[in-house]
Protein backbone atom coordinates (compact mmCIF):
# COMPACT_ATOMS: atom_id res chain seq x y z
CA UNK A 1 0.00 0.00 0.00
CA UNK A 2 2.87 2.36 0.76
CA UNK A 3 4.30 1.85 -2.75
CA UNK A 4 0.99 2.79 -4.31
CA UNK A 5 0.80 6.08 -2.41
CA UNK A 6 4.39 6.94 -3.33
CA UNK A 7 3.64 6.18 -6.95
CA UNK A 8 0.49 8.33 -6.84
CA UNK A 9 2.49 11.16 -5.28
CA UNK A 10 5.16 10.87 -8.00
CA UNK A 11 2.55 10.87 -10.78
CA UNK A 12 0.86 13.90 -9.24
CA UNK A 13 4.17 15.75 -9.01
CA UNK A 14 5.07 15.00 -12.64
CA UNK A 15 1.62 16.14 -13.78
CA UNK A 16 1.94 19.34 -11.77
CA UNK A 17 5.36 20.12 -13.26
CA UNK A 18 4.01 19.49 -16.77
CA UNK A 19 1.05 21.79 -16.12
CA UNK A 20 3.33 24.51 -14.77
CA UNK A 21 5.50 24.33 -17.90
CA UNK A 22 2.48 24.62 -20.19
CA UNK A 23 1.08 27.55 -18.23
CA UNK A 24 4.47 29.26 -18.39
CA UNK A 25 4.54 28.94 -22.18
CA UNK A 26 0.95 30.18 -22.46
CA UNK A 27 1.74 33.19 -20.27
CA UNK A 28 4.85 33.96 -22.33
CA UNK A 29 2.89 33.87 -25.59
CA UNK A 30 0.06 35.98 -24.13
CA UNK A 31 2.51 38.56 -22.79
CA UNK A 32 4.27 38.81 -26.17
CA UNK A 33 1.15 39.46 -28.27
CA UNK A 34 2.20 40.90 -31.67
CA UNK A 35 -0.68 43.39 -31.45
CA UNK A 36 1.48 45.27 -28.93
CA UNK A 37 4.30 45.79 -31.44
CA UNK A 38 4.51 48.96 -33.56
CA UNK A 39 3.13 48.92 -37.11
CA UNK A 40 4.83 50.53 -40.13
CA UNK A 41 1.55 52.31 -40.95
CA UNK A 42 -1.65 52.82 -38.98
CA UNK A 43 -3.68 50.32 -41.03
CA UNK A 44 -0.97 47.67 -41.50
CA UNK A 45 -1.55 44.15 -40.13
CA UNK A 46 2.24 43.69 -39.99
CA UNK A 47 3.78 44.49 -36.61
CA UNK A 48 7.48 44.48 -35.84
CA UNK A 49 9.85 44.76 -32.95
CA UNK A 50 12.69 47.32 -33.01
CA UNK A 51 15.41 46.16 -35.37
CA UNK A 52 13.06 44.29 -37.72
CA UNK A 53 11.72 47.25 -39.69
CA UNK A 54 13.31 46.18 -42.99
CA UNK A 55 11.94 42.67 -42.75
CA UNK A 56 8.51 44.03 -41.79
CA UNK A 57 8.54 46.14 -44.94
CA UNK A 58 9.28 43.07 -47.08
CA UNK A 59 6.58 41.06 -45.32
CA UNK A 60 4.12 43.91 -45.80
CA UNK A 61 4.77 43.92 -49.56
CA UNK A 62 4.36 40.13 -49.79
CA UNK A 63 1.28 39.90 -47.58
CA UNK A 64 -1.53 40.88 -50.00
CA UNK A 65 -0.53 38.20 -52.52
CA UNK A 66 -0.09 35.60 -49.79
CA UNK A 67 -3.51 36.39 -48.35
CA UNK A 68 -5.08 36.09 -51.81
CA UNK A 69 -3.48 32.65 -52.14
CA UNK A 70 -4.89 31.58 -48.78
CA UNK A 71 -8.35 32.87 -49.72
CA UNK A 72 -8.25 31.03 -53.06
CA UNK A 73 -7.10 27.79 -51.42
CA UNK A 74 -9.96 27.93 -48.91
CA UNK A 75 -12.55 29.28 -51.31
CA UNK A 76 -13.27 32.32 -49.14
CA UNK A 77 -11.48 35.17 -47.42
CA UNK A 78 -10.52 35.18 -43.76
CA UNK A 79 -13.17 36.33 -41.30
CA UNK A 80 -10.94 38.97 -39.71
CA UNK A 81 -7.60 40.64 -40.27
CA UNK A 82 -4.62 38.51 -39.32
CA UNK A 83 -1.86 40.25 -37.36
CA UNK A 84 1.61 39.24 -38.52
CA UNK A 85 4.48 39.66 -36.05
CA UNK A 86 8.00 40.21 -37.37
CA UNK A 87 10.85 39.68 -34.91
CA UNK A 88 14.50 40.68 -35.01
CA UNK A 89 15.80 37.25 -33.98
CA UNK A 90 14.70 33.63 -33.78
CA UNK A 91 15.13 33.76 -30.01
CA UNK A 92 12.68 36.66 -29.69
CA UNK A 93 10.23 34.85 -31.98
CA UNK A 94 10.48 31.70 -29.85
CA UNK A 95 9.76 33.72 -26.72
CA UNK A 96 6.76 35.37 -28.34
CA UNK A 97 5.53 32.05 -29.70
CA UNK A 98 5.70 30.47 -26.26
CA UNK A 99 8.12 27.75 -27.35
CA UNK A 100 11.00 29.17 -25.32
CA UNK A 101 10.67 30.66 -21.83
CA UNK A 102 11.37 34.37 -21.33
Amino acid sequence: MQHVSRFALLVSFVALVGLAMRLSRFASAAFNDPKRLPAPTADSPVRHEPGAEGCADVVGRMLPEAMRGVAEAHGRSLARTTIIGVYASYDNYAKADGTRPC
